[in-house]
């Protein structure tokens, strides 16, 4: 049997401490041993070891340098609590400028995002497909201007005014509604939450693009 990360979060290090015994105990009993338990509450991090359990050290993170390693295939900022995304790759590809639909097929395809932390950019680029494919444009047609002008560029994801520190519904019991419909109007009425430069002071989890 094979088993990927698992990842949880508690509101108290002592729920966190108590569920992860939990959980150390029925994987035993099935004869599978948990490993590389790494939080970033340092207190925890000792408790586990107090208890035998396999910790991962921070500082020994594969290629990613200090206090970062990875999670879900994500880069984790542990002392921040913080994902990232890293957009080298992408902002390379981009730069070709190709407006056709083989291109915008394969730049989606080279964005990881197995959370949908960044879903206000990549919607806008399905949506964008989801057009093309109405039209009966052909992959390698060049996009008309007023297609190939709208969303919003990756470049501009990694200005500062679009850092996103939680969004607002987080602190809510409730969440908004939505509408199944692929936006038709200008990115700024529904990228209010990703523009927002106001940190939430609940919100458990960051959001950093470098």
């Amino acid at each position: 049997m094979y088993v990927d990360d698992w990842i949880t979060g508690q509101d108290t290090r002592e729920e966190a401490l108590l569920i992860s015994l939990h959980a150390e105990n029925i994987m035993k009993e099935a004869g599978m041993e948990m490993r590389k338990w790494i939080s970033k509450d340092t207190t925890l991090m000792s408790q586990w070891a107090a208890k035998g359990f396999d910790t991962y050290p921070v500082d020994t993170s594969v290629s990613l340098g200090s206090n970062k390693t990875k999670v879900l295939g994500l880069g984790w900022k542990t002392l921040d609590d913080c994902l990232t995304f890293d957009t080298k790759g992408l902002l390379e590809f981009i730069s070709n400028n190709k407006n056709t639909e083989r291109f915008l097929l394969q730049a989606i395809g080279k964005i990881f995002d197995p959370l949908g932390l960044i879903s206000p950019f990549t919607l806008r680029m399905k949506c964008l497909v989801q057009e093309l494919w109405k039209n009966k444009i052909a992959w390698d047609e060049d996009l008309t201007p007023k297609i190939a002008e709208r969303g919003l560029s990756a470049d501009s994801l990694l200005s500062d005014d679009k850092w996103w520190n939680g969004p607002s519904f987080l602190q809510f019991d409730e969440l908004p509604g939505t509408d199944s419909e692929c936006p038709e109007h200008n990115e700024e009425e529904y990228l209010s939450e990703l523009k927002s430069k106001n940190s939430k002071e609940n919100v458990v989890q960051t959001l950093n693009l470098n």
